[in-house]
């Protein structure tokens, strides 16, 4: 006779620190880009300055006092869209990694990886399918360094468009999940992992 029993995911201290290195790794050797930490303070003010009714004038000595305080030398322009995408993964314990990016980021970085120039513009297919590439590696690259032994299954990425709303993107994960914040190329991005508990076969 068999009882199940949960298996828990490693601590979320632990994913986390192991999430920032995979997105450094990957975007810096692999996207020839530059990352930094930040904190969600940044991430929430990229988000709001990047929305359509954001102001196009030069900001006041306060407005740059706070985006200054953020540490967004290049913030998002006004009107710039957010990408949210996400991983399932399933194996020795389950879950979803998601990363939320703007469009404008993941142009960059998808150029740089395909050798482009600045004035070749990708279709829009192409610049969400990066974006949901570049989630999906990530995953891949924290699951295979850091649980060498273990078999994990990645389902296919998701890709949707977030739509401008003044609060900051909506979790939509469950209580367990963690976010981290990390700069690529001075634009703040939202990394999160939320684990599932799932049922094992235990021996009896």
């Amino acid at each position: 006779m068999s009882l199940p029993r949960s298996v828990q995911p490693p601590a979320t201290a632990e994913v986390l620190s192991a999430l920032r290195a995979a997105v450094q790794e990957v975007a810096e050797m692999s996207l020839c880009s530059y990352t930094e930490p930040c904190d969600r303070a940044a991430f929430e003010e990229a988000w709001r300055l990047s929305l359509p009714t954001a102001p196009v004038t030069p900001p006041t000595p306060e407005e740059l006092a706070v985006i200054t305080a953020a540490g967004l030398s290049q913030p998002p322009a006004p009107g710039d869209v957010w990408y949210a995408t996400a991983v399932d993964f399933s194996g020795p314990f389950s879950g979803e990694v998601a990363i939320v990016l703007t469009r404008s980021l993941t142009l960059e970085l998808y150029r740089s990886f395909a050798g482009m120039n600045l004035d070749e513009n990708p279709s829009e297919f192409e610049i969400r399918d990066f974006a949901a590439e570049f989630a999906n590696v990530v995953c891949g690259s924290w699951l295979t360094k850091h649980y060498t032994q273990l078999k994990f299954d990645l389902a296919a990425p998701t890709v949707d468009v977030l739509l401008p709303d003044p609060s900051a993107p909506a979790a939509g994960f469950n209580d367990l999940a963690a976010h981290l914040y990390i700069k690529i190329n001075d634009i703040p991005v939202q990394v999160t992992f939320a684990p599932r508990v799932q049922r094992a076969a235990a021996g009896m």
